[in-house]
Formats: C-alpha cells, structure tokens, sequence
C-alpha cells in the first residue's frame, strides 16, 4: 500500500514536474509570442503609418489623377475643336489653294492677253504710221491729181468736151463692167475684129447710131474692156451723131465708128470737119494727128443740112 503511494507521488510528482516545465516552456513561449506580437504590432503601427502615408499619397494621386482626366478631356474637347478648326482651315486652304490656282492661271491668260494686246497695238502703231505715211503720199497724188484734174476739164472745156457718166445717157441704156479695163491698140484692133456690130442693117429711128454704139459699148464691157459712147452736135445741122470711144493705154483716146460697115476710126476734134477712115488705114501714130486727118483726099463724113462735111460743135462723153 505504501509502496502504491510512493508510486503514485512519484507519478504525481512526474506529472507536477512536466506541468511546471510545460508552464514554464508555455510561459516562455507566452512571453516570446508576447514579445512577437508587441513587434508585430509595433510594425503593425509602422506599417498602418506608412499605410496611412501611402493612401494619402493615393489621395493625392487620385486628386491628380482626376484632374489629369479632366484636363485630358478637356484637352481631347479642345484637340477635337483643334482638328475641326484644322479641317475647316484645311477645306479653307484648298479652296483658297483653288482660287488662287485659277487667279494664277487667269493672271497667266490676262499676261498673255497683254502681250498679245502689246503685239496688236505695236502692229496697229506700225500700221497707222504706215497708213499715215499712206495717207500723205495719198493726200499727196490726189492734190497732185486734183490739180491735174483741174487741168483736164480746163482742158476738155476748151476742146468742147463734156464728160458724163453712163448712168446718165438718155438715149440708149448703156451696160458697164466694173471689171473693164482700158485696152491697149493690139486688144482693140483684136476686140473689132472679133465683134460684128457694124454689120447690123441700119434702120432710119429704130437702129441708127445709137444703137450701133450701144451695142459695141457693151460688147466690149462684156469683154472686160472699157468703152465710152459718144454724142456728137455739128454746126449747121439738126442732126447729131453717136459712135463709141477707147481710151488704148499706148496711143491714148481713140474714136471708133460703127455705124455700118466697116468699122472706121474718126477724128473728133471741136470745129474740126467729121472725118472717118477704115481702122486698117489709120496709122496709131497718127489718130489725133490733125496735119494727118487734113491732108486726106478720101474719108467718110457726116453731111450737114447743106450737104457739105459737118463741123464739130459739140462732145459728150458717156463712160
């Protein structure tokens, strides 16, 4: 009995023994997770601190951030006007790009123009100084001409002469050709030989001379060749004579007779005698050679009332 109460001292004084060491090694550890836990929450602190640092700089960065935001929206609204600007200014540009391509190509066509216009005027100033030096030499020849015109019916006044234009024949309607021209000797001997006007029957007031001259003077306007036709009055009689005139570039004016056959060159010359000779048998030279025209023994001729050879008192010439 004395034995189991020993044991169980013994025992018990194991288990008290191993409590205590378990208290004790429970209290150590106690004390070193005290100490652990008084570190961590020193850290703890700390680290709250720091949290509390962080966060505040969180804050402040969020602060930021958001105003970071709105000044970037801000920013895009701006940009976004920026490019609408832009774009409005870059339609602007083109436009004006355009306008100005096309005043560009139009100051192109104006220089053109103006130096075209330069041309035109310099030709037009040399043409004008050419007309104007025409114009002198023109003003020139026609007073030169006029006063030899004055000379000519001075002239033609004093040989009996009228001169008229063909328009302004009343006796037969005379037909021109404003293409004619004054034919040389050759061309009018050609153009008598060729034409057969005085062939024609003579019929007392319905083909007389008139009518011979007529004919002649438009056959030779169709023919191209001037021609005149010409009224003659004589001294002494009531009659008067027509026949034609051709005005040769190489032996100067020349009468030629139709009035029956064969045709005959005359010599009209105011209060000369009518004398009349086949074309053949008149010299060029000698047309208005009176000397010539008088020395003849045989010509043809107009009788005045008396029966003798009729003088010239008057001529009238239509061309």
């Amino acid at each position: 009995m004395k034995n189991k109460t020993n044991l169980i001292l013994i025992i018990g004084g194991i288990v008290v023994s191993g409590l205590l060491v378990w208290a004790v090694l429970t209290m150590i550890q106690l004390n070193t997770i005290r100490t652990e836990l008084s570190a961590t929450k020193i850290e703890l602190t700390a680290t709250q601190s720091q949290l509390n640092i962080a966060e505040g700089k969180l804050i402040a960065v969020n602060t930021e951030l958001t105003d970071t935001k709105t000044e970037l929206a801000s920013t895009k609204v701006e940009l976004t006007s920026t490019k609408t600007t832009l774009a409005t200014t870059q339609m602007e540009l083109t436009s004006t790009g355009k306008k100005l391509s096309d005043k560009t190509t139009e100051l192109i066509a104006t220089q053109n123009d103006l130096s075209s216009a330069r041309t035109q005027l310099s030709t037009s100033i040399s043409q004008l100084t050419t007309a104007q030096q025409a114009t002198i030499t023109i003003q020139n020849t026609l007073t030169q001409t006029q006063t030899q015109l004055s000379v000519a019916q001075s002239t033609l006044r004093g040989l009996g002469i009228t001169i008229n234009e063909s328009k302004n024949c009343t006796d037969v309607v005379l037909v021109d050709n404003p293409k004619a021209v004054d034919p040389t000797y050759a061309q009018l001997m050609t153009f008598l030989a060729q034409d057969t006007t005085e062939n024609h029957a003579y019929i007392p007031n319905v083909y007389d001379c008139s009518q011979f001259s007529r004919d002649l003077h438009n056959h030779a306007e169709a023919a191209g060749i001037r021609c005149a036709e010409v009224q003659l009055w004589f001294t002494n009689s009531n009659a008067g004579h027509a026949l034609d005139a051709f005005l040769t570039t190489d032996y100067g004016l020349v009468y030629v007779d139709c009035t029956g056959s064969p045709d005959t060159f005359s010599r009209v010359k105011l209060y000369k005698v009518y004398r009349g000779l086949e074309v053949y048998k008149v010299p060029p030279t000698d047309i208005r050679n009176d000397t010539w025209w008088d020395s003849l023994r045989s010509y043809y001729y107009i009788p005045d009332d008396a029966g003798n050879p009729a003088v010239v008192e008057s001529i009238t010439i239509y061309w």
